[in-house]
């Protein structure tokens, strides 16, 4: 819309007609259809403003919801691979503990603390790469 600077109504030489018109609700006179284009025109006028301003936020608000989607299946994503890992290590836990147990061992010995990192570094890898 142009920015036009629109005159008060009540320099027109033709207000006592106008308001006439207005009055008797005559849509057919055709001063009353420029007094209605008149208003018509000061309303968008003085509406654009907050019109261009509502557009603004209702984009940011689409922006928004569209970045909380994503986070949201973002954390989904995080959620249930902590849950794979978390089932991950639970196995491994418990395959060392049936080793202890198998063998009577209750603790460490010599390089088994080694190959339960190294199994757990496997472990990890696998889930980052995707394949846990």
């Amino acid at each position: 819309m142009t920015d036009i600077e629109l005159p008060p109504i009540a320099v027109s030489p033709y207000t006592d007609r106008i308001l006439a018109a207005v009055r008797k609700q005559d849509c057919a006179d055709p001063l009353f259809r420029i007094l209605e284009d008149y208003a018509r025109a000061n309303v968008a006028h003085a509406t654009e403003p907050m019109r261009a301003h509502r557009e603004r936020l209702t984009l940011y608000v689409l922006d928004l919801e569209a970045d909380r989607s994503g986070l949201i299946a973002s954390c989904d994503s995080y959620r249930r691979r902590a849950e794979r890992l978390a089932e991950a290590l639970r196995e491994k836990a418990d395959k060392w503990d049936r080793i202890g147990d198998e063998h009577g061992v209750r603790q460490f010995t010599g390089n088994d603390h080694r190959l339960f990192a190294n199994e757990l570094r496997a472990l990890l890898r696998d889930q980052e790469v995707g394949n846990g």
